[in-house]
């Protein structure tokens, strides 16, 4: 695996929908992939930037239950095939 396929993992895109995030060819997140190529500082920081905002609004989401009284403790199964 990839340090570019692991970000795309972890932002929940596939290569699909990174082809449009990014604005770029399928053909070209495949061969990010796949290593064969490697993708451009400004790829690398528009995932970077969208991993961040995808934090910071999973952290508000969080501190909301919290302030709610809710529980901000979870238990999240992942299952890989």
């Amino acid at each position: 695996m990839t340090s570019f396929s692991m970000m795309l993992q972890i932002c929940g895109l596939s290569i699909d929908t990174a082809a449009v995030y990014l604005k770029t060819h399928r053909r070209a997140v495949i061969r990010w992939t796949r290593g064969a190529a490697e993708p451009s500082d400004d790829v690398l920081l528009r995932l970077g930037a969208l991993q961040a905002r995808q934090q910071d609004v999973a952290d508000a989401i969080i501190t909301s239950w919290e302030e709610a009284g809710l529980t901000s403790s979870w238990v999240i199964d992942i299952a890989r095939s």
